[in-house]
């Protein structure tokens, strides 16, 4: 189903004027003309580089809880960050990933090189969220520039993928893997522990 967009002249929440505030008109007008199974929000957002949610996205994600969203998909802060459930305007749960990482540069002196998959599971009857899992992943640089997001439980599983990681890679990537499991689920899991999924 394609939204349809309309002039911007009345915009509902007035904080700077921004993207973000056309962003939610078209959110809020899209409710009012339809009603869609699951709502989606693609926030641009975040403090590059933080593995916190910061007051902006907050008070986004406020917002946009408030207009019905049932899932906030956020990025732009090149670093892993927290996986929120909360209540929603419906009365139902809503999912927010704030930053799931970086799939396509590694800044690995701001960890940077860890991001992860994320699933979330819908009801098919209801359309009320189940829940959701991440895929950790470990994103790999070579010195042409080239960047790959592998999956750290193929890492460790797979003998051909693990020979093409040195020593102290594979020491990085068991350094991501409890940075992300904490920082997004809540539940720091060690290496030795590695899942394909972790479940939140």
């Amino acid at each position: 189903d394609v939204l349809e967009f309309a002039q911007v002249s009345d915009v509902h929440y007035t904080l700077e004027n921004t993207a973000m505030d056309r962003y939610l008109y078209f959110l809020s007008l899209s409710l009012k003309k339809r009603n869609p199974d699951v709502i989606i929000v693609l926030p641009h957002y975040g403090t590059q580089f933080s593995h916190d949610v910061d007051d902006y996205q907050e008070t986004w994600n406020q917002i946009f809880l408030d207009e019905g969203a049932d899932i906030v998909l956020g990025d732009h802060a090149h670093a892993v960050e927290p996986i929120e459930i909360k209540d929603n305007i419906k009365g139902t749960k809503s999912i927010i990933v704030n930053c799931p990482g970086n799939f396509v540069n590694s800044y690995r002196a701001y960890d940077g090189d860890a991001t992860a998959m994320v699933e979330i599971y819908i009801d098919k009857t209801t359309h009320n969220l189940i829940g959701g899992s991440i895929i950790p992943m470990w994103v790999q640089a070579t010195q042409k520039s080239n960047y790959r997001a592998l999956p750290i439980y193929s890492i460790k599983n797979n003998e051909q993928l693990k020979n093409e990681i040195s020593t102290d890679d594979i020491e990085r990537v068991s350094e991501v893997y409890s940075l992300i499991t904490k920082t997004m689920i809540g539940e720091k899991i060690e290496y030795d522990n590695v899942e394909e999924k972790s479940f939140f």
